[in-house]
């Protein structure tokens, strides 16, 4: 079997099936994101949620 390194866009898309939301700069929004969130700047809005549907460190789920 020959075993090939992995594309340098690999690690990329990892990050991509982690998280729901990836901003590389200022988010404005009055949405929510049921999941993880990596925002690089600002964060502005009324009224926001981010990451409602994640479990808690118990494993529950938030309401």
């Amino acid at each position: 079997m020959l075993l090939l390194p992995l594309p340098a866009y690999a690690g990329a898309i990892d990050i991509l099936k982690e998280y729901n939301l990836i901003v590389f700069d200022d988010l404005t929004t009055t949405s929510e994101v049921e999941g993880k969130t990596i925002v690089y700047g600002n964060i502005n809005g009324t009224a926001s949620n981010y990451g409602i549907q994640l479990p808690t460190a118990s494993g529950l789920k938030m309401h």
